[in-house]
């Protein structure tokens, strides 16, 4: 068991790697769970919280599932569930063509240009993000997750 001292130094360490610690922990979060958790270091622990939850179901990730915890995975379930009760409806509302205000009539870019702003940056990135994961699917990088999607579509 580390001691108190030892997990405040090795949480400073990593903090003086900045966005290499960043980057780390998006090419392998559920490590990084593990080191957060050890530490006891919110900041690690949360930032990999973060890409697995948002990531889920898919694990394309060198550590195996099985590594991590499983009170880690009973959180990951419960920020899930969290995700998808309060994040998944404002996904949804930002994805269709149509847009519609509070009272279910047609929105248009001249009646609100900050939401048509947001809405247009979203999707940008989901595009982004869609392609990204079929190059990754086509050159092996995404194991297993069943893209279809043609990138010549998106």
């Amino acid at each position: 068991m580390l001691s108190h001292v030892v997990k405040i130094h090795l949480s400073h360490i990593f903090t003086q790697f900045g966005q290499q610690l960043f980057v780390a922990i998006f090419k392998d979060p559920p490590r990084w769970l593990n080191v957060g958790k050890r530490l006891e270091d919110t900041v690690i622990f949360t930032e990999a919280m973060i890409h697995v939850v948002g990531c889920w179901t898919f694990w394309p990730w060198p550590t195996h599932k099985q590594a991590v915890p499983k009170d880690v995975l009973a959180t990951i379930g419960r920020k899930l569930k969290h995700w998808i009760m309060y994040a998944r409806p404002l996904t949804v509302s930002c994805s269709p063509n149509t847009m519609v205000t509070s009272d279910q009539k047609p929105n248009n870019m001249e009646q609100n240009y900050e939401t048509w702003i947001v809405v247009s940056v979203y999707r940008a990135r989901l595009v982004e993000e869609l392609r990204a994961m079929v190059k990754g699917a086509k050159s092996g990088g995404l194991a297993n997750s069943g893209s279809s999607v043609q990138e010549d579509t998106l």
